[in-house]
């Protein structure tokens, strides 16, 4: 049984009919890293309410224009954060997460066709 889902529409909690309808703003993700953080803090807090079943779409790779490898890349790393937290971030733990992916991230950059 699922005990939660989560939306990854807004934060003005304005639930119109639809994950997309459900968007105030629909705008593209300019960082992937955002994906990350959004990610990790729905772990968190499912995890603070004592959430064990927990459905989460994912993020931002309709209207957020973000490749679904990149938002798997990203939702991956936060759940393995949580997973084995680190007993120290410093600087070097930061630089090896490597949060940038190496290539584009937008889901456009799969579609270009030379003119």
């Amino acid at each position: 049984m699922v005990q939660c889902v989560v939306s990854p529409a807004n934060a003005f909690g304005l639930m119109d009919g639809g994950y997309d309808l459900a968007m105030r703003t629909p705008q593209l993700i300019e960082d992937p890293r955002v994906i990350y953080q959004c990610m990790r803090t729905t772990l968190m807090e499912a995890k603070k309410n004592n959430i064990e079943s927990i459905l989460i779409p994912m993020f931002g790779g309709s209207c957020g224009g973000v490749r679904p490898q990149i938002v798997a890349e990203m939702m991956w790393k936060a759940y393995k954060q949580l997973q084995a937290p680190p007993t120290k971030i410093d600087w070097e733990y930061a630089e090896k997460m490597e949060m940038l992916p190496e290539t584009d991230f937008r889901i456009e950059s799969v579609f270009e066709t030379s003119v």
